[in-house]
């Protein structure tokens, strides 16, 4: 049994301290106020959840889109999850740009058979997300423009075949030819699927909601803009409660203004933090790729040759810092890196500090940096 102690714990709902947790088999056991004598003292650290890290492209160097088959797939999947943990997180949704059909469908055989040694206690991989490659060129974003086609529910239908279970969603365009009857077809499949990189109006939106879509790729960006007589798919979204509302909280790609009003005009259980991070996160500036496009990183931004914004460098424990920064409460901060993406993914038992959920843990100093990571109550990451 594993006992941490005199933290602040951070629930979905309030603040306990002192605090105590206790873990039994991986999972949480007890979480009540008070100090046990028996249990490891941290001083009155914060003790949030593990981050879960639903929009990533890759991290220190690993890129799932660079796999040539199962083996190296698995390697680096086991990559991103060592790397992870030293931001926080302890659960990730690897996610692909815009591919043609030959590699897509070689990177789906490669999900469906790739493994990850459960002996090893790195933030465990949760699939695969599509970000594309149905998608508007006129808002294609760090997409090539040669990847991106017109919906085709066979295509669909054939990669989420080929990824045995692991293909967990995709993100489409409605404006597109065929993409309302694409997004049913996907409903039927048991994938989710989010509007983004798209210059559908609103009632466009509002169509491939009513038929089964339920979010948001990085809300507002890659989007058409909003007008005050033409609202397009963002306000569409906004509006929608069953919607998820994923957020790049890098303050670069979404301003804190945008933030806060996100926070005020949507329920905080539909908003996602999240970090659209590419495989320079963590490296030093240089020339890197994205997908089959070249990117520049350069003072902490990355880019295409033209200017456009790349994904971002950001990671979790920074888009918690920065949300906190901003005015969000730690408690509603924690539930957008943690709770809310696990519900978004549908994982019962993941991202709260709740007793019958699962043990993953991120102790946090006074300015939220990560001290210590536990995978299913197990010390998985020992921070400076």
């Amino acid at each position: 049994m594993l006992s941490l102690t005199n933290a602040k714990i951070l629930t979905p709902y309030e603040t306990v301290f002192p605090g105590t947790v206790r873990v039994v088999e991986g999972c949480l056991a007890e979480v009540f106020e008070g100090v046990d004598s028996r249990g490891e003292d941290l001083g009155g650290l914060l003790l949030a959840p593990g981050f879960v890290d639903i929009h990533t492209h890759g991290v220190c160097g690993f890129d799932p889109a660079e796999a040539c088959n199962q083996d190296d797939l698995s390697g680096i999947l086991e990559g991103m999850g060592e790397a992870l943990l030293g931001y926080g997180v302890t659960a990730f949704l690897p996610t692909l740009v815009s591919l043609g059909p030959g590699m897509l469908e070689g990177l789906m055989k490669a999900f469906g058979g790739a493994f990850c040694d459960p002996r090893k206690a790195g933030a465990r991989a949760l699939g695969v997300w599509l970000e594309g490659p149905y998608l508007s060129p006129g808002f294609k974003g760090a997409h090539a423009e040669e990847s991106l086609r017109l919906p085709d529910s066979k295509e669909l239908a054939l990669l989420a075949r080929l990824s045995k279970g692991t293909l967990r969603g995709v993100t489409l365009a409605p404006e597109l030819a065929g993409a309302l009857e694409l997004v049913s077809e996907a409903v039927n499949l048991g994938l989710k699927v989010a509007l983004g990189h798209t210059g559908a109006s609103f009632d466009e939106a509002k169509m491939a909601l009513y038929r089964g879509a339920d979010r948001a790729t990085h809300l507002f960006n890659a989007m058409r803009p909003v007008h005050h007589r033409d609202p397009g798919a963002a306000i569409a979204l906004l509006e929608s409660p069953q919607a998820y509302l994923e957020l790049i909280c890098d303050l670069v790609h979404v301003v804190p203004e945008m933030l806060r009003f996100v926070r005020r005009a949507a329920s905080l259980d539909r908003l996602v933090a999240v970090t659209d991070q590419i495989a320079a996160t963590g490296l030093p500036d240089g020339d890197y790729r994205l997908g089959e496009l070249e990117v520049e990183v350069k003072a902490g931004r990355a880019r295409l040759s033209d200017g456009t914004l790349a994904g971002s460098l950001l990671t979790m424990d920074k888009a918690f810092q920065n949300l906190v920064k901003i005015g969000f409460s730690l408690n509603e901060a924690a539930r957008m890196l943690s709770l809310n993406p696990a519900r978004a993914l549908g994982l019962p038992g993941t991202g709260a500090i709740l007793p019958g959920y699962q043990a993953d843990f991120v102790v946090l100093s006074p300015v939220f940096g990560v001290k210590r990571v536990y995978r299913a109550g197990r010390l998985a990451y020992q921070g400076p």
